[in-house]
């Protein structure tokens, strides 16, 4: 196009036309705006959720000095505790005791059945 077809071409469009596409233009970087801020606060809300449920994960790792007899566990200053004061030490774990079958024929062979 040259110069003259574009000043010709520019002179037709109305102020109308002009306003229109500037509206047009501010409705979509508001609505583009607004969507940019939703999927920002809903990764701000998944990062708080993953931050909280990583504060409540307690895991215990590496090697754990266990006795094969008495199955207590060895800490880090030499003291043997229980496995489960040792665990729920550690972790958020917690235990409840009940008595498996083969311990009941073993230690109670007069109740079991």
């Amino acid at each position: 196009m040259n110069s003259v077809q574009s000043i010709i071409w520019w002179d037709t469009i109305s102020w109308e036309l002009l306003v229109i596409g500037a509206i047009d233009a501010f409705v979509v970087a508001l609505l583009v705006s607004v969507i940019i801020i939703f999927f920002v606060n809903r990764i701000r809300e998944s990062n708080i959720v993953q931050e909280k449920l990583e504060s409540e994960i307690k895991e215990l790792k590496g090697f754990l000095p266990i006795c094969a007899n008495c199955k207590r566990v060895r800490d880090d200053q030499g003291f043997w505790n229980q496995i489960e004061e040792y665990v729920s030490k550690h972790s958020h774990a917690r235990f409840s005791h009940g008595i498996c079958p083969d311990c009941v024929r073993e230690n109670f062979p007069d109740i079991a059945s």
